[in-house]
């Protein structure tokens, strides 16, 4: 595994902005409550038909860093978000494309992505 990128929408003095990797932790009140959406992918479809795949390994890895920030608030959003045998190459990936409206919509979602 190695770096982990935690990206939501939030609003700052008025402006949208996108957030990456906070430098210092921000206070939080019990009703503070951070939706974390995982998404998934894996280029090919090899080993895709296997019990436990790629898929499986990567959604599990961010499941265990949201539990690990939960004093934070925050929580696993319990759809999958996977996409499987779609490159990255192309924005053209159809659990993307159901993931990006609701981090747009909902300014409480963040979305985890480990590669």
């Amino acid at each position: 595994m190695e770096r982990v990128y935690v990206l939501r929408e939030y609003r700052s003095a008025g402006k949208n902005r996108m957030s990456g990797p906070k430098r210092h932790q921000p206070t939080v009140t019990p009703a503070t409550i951070v939706r974390c959406a995982i998404y998934t992918r894996k280029s090919t479809e090899e080993g895709l038909e296997q019990e436990f795949n790629s898929l499986m390994a990567q959604r599990e890895a961010a499941e265990a860093y949201i539990l690990s920030q939960r004093e934070l608030g925050w929580t696993v959003v319990p759809q999958a978000y996977d996409d499987g045998g779609f490159s990255g190459g192309s924005m053209e990936r159809p659990a993307l494309k159901l993931l990006r409206p609701m981090l747009r919509l909902d300014g409480s979602t963040a979305s985890l992505y480990i590669r």
